[in-house]
């Protein structure tokens, strides 16, 4: 998961999107402190492939109804190098070809260090629905706050696609801060109204989020939660740890994804029945979950070579983002957004309950919990369930 930090300033928005921000004039913004941090640590040859994960999860490339939907994914820096890896993918795979549009929301940039990052997000997606018609690639010139919510705003003025995923985020209390958390929610509760869905990644540092002791993988960090996964107007997607590998057996919470209350956010309007472990106190992430550890993670390429075993809530949320194409084409794409579905539209067949493992402060428990939400997906259920 990419981390954001927060300095400088924002200026008003451009022209074009005023429609969304409305009477936001300013947000603080800032400069990178850590980076891209992906997932690119080796699994011991336990790396799954998309057949693997559709297998694991119900589906199968047969079963696929993401046809006609479009999805997009959030970028930054140069990422010209992503549709050439992401055709080596499905060639490798045997997948077919998704086109790719790049849509640069601000100036250009030489930054290539988010390179496997994007690769992940983007080869997770279409590996999980590979029939979609096209993938939109917003590409942000930086990680300041200000060039985030400019692409994420400009993703919901075009409104050409109903889903999308953010592998990034930022301890709430820095976001709240600065500008962004409430920026953010006024353009996502818009995007809400247009029945789009941002899945967001819930963090990769288990229940604490990653300020200036945060490390990728490492449960340790603090206090609070990541933004965006926890806007009320957002879906954040958490990590489970896939056992018995190299064949798939089981599915325990993985103890470094992101998970708990969060400290600047109300609960969500569509999550508080939630039951299980749900405390409706303030907003309670993740909402669902997806295979995220390194040690069962996915097999990408980067650079034109394959990296085994990336992992992280990274691969979850994308994972997620085509889930929810199948969902939203195997119904017409008129689903609206995902939260009221998720919580209260789909059975409880619908998802695997994960009832093992923790994130530290939060253990997985029957039904809902802060470590993984509702669970992880029954592909074929959950797309009928919609």
């Amino acid at each position: 998961m990419v981390g954001l930090s927060s300095l400088g300033r924002l200026a008003a928005s451009p022209t074009r999107h005023q429609s969304v921000l409305g009477t936001l004039q300013s947000v603080t913004g800032g400069t990178v402190l850590g980076g891209v941090l992906p997932h690119a640590t080796p699994a011991l040859g336990q790396s799954l492939t998309p057949q693997a994960l559709e297998s694991f999860y119900n589906a199968s490339p047969s079963s696929d109804t993401s046809g006609g939907q479009t999805i997009a994914i959030m970028a930054e820096g140069d990422v010209s190098q992503v549709p050439q890896d992401l055709a080596t993918f499905e060639s490798i795979n045997g997948l077919p070809r998704v086109p790719v549009t790049v849509i640069r929301t601000g100036g250009a940039s030489s930054d290539t260090s988010g390179l496997s990052e994007w690769d992940l997000d983007t080869q997770s997606s279409t590996g999980i629905a590979p029939n979609v018609s096209s993938l939109l690639l917003y590409d942000a010139p930086s990680l300041n706050e200000s060039d985030i919510l400019t692409e994420i705003n400009r993703w919901v003025t075009d409104n050409k696609t109903k889903q999308a995923s953010a592998s990034l985020g930022e301890c709430e209390s820095l976001a709240q801060a600065s500008g962004l958390e409430p920026g953010g929610d006024q353009v996502l509760k818009q995007a809400v109204a247009q029945g789009q869905t941002l899945f967001a990644s819930s963090g990769d540092t288990g229940s604490f989020c990653a300020g200036l002791i945060g490390v990728n993988g490492v449960p340790l960090g603090e206090p609070g939660q990541g933004y965006p996964a926890t806007s009320p107007y957002a879906i954040g997607v958490g990590g489970t740890t896939i056992t018995g590998l190299p064949a798939p057996v089981a599915e325990v919470s993985w103890i470094a994804g992101g998970g708990g209350i969060s400290l600047t956010e109300p609960a969500a309007a569509f999550q508080k029945a939630a039951g299980g472990s749900f405390l409706p106190v303030g907003r309670g992430v993740p909402d669902v979950a997806f295979d995220a550890d390194p040690l069962s993670g996915y097999t990408i390429v980067t650079n034109g070579q394959t990296t085994p075993g990336v992992g992280g809530t990274s691969l979850s949320s994308p994972c997620w983002l085509g889930v929810w194409a199948r969902a939203q084409g195997a119904h017409s794409g008129g689903l609206g957004f995902a939260g009221p579905v998720i919580y209260n539209t789909e059975p409880a067949a619908a998802f695997n309950d994960i009832i093992v493992g923790d994130n530290v402060v939060y253990p997985a428990t029957p039904g809902w919990d802060y470590t993984t939400g509702r669970g992880t997906p029954n592909i074929a259920a959950f797309v009928a369930g919609a």
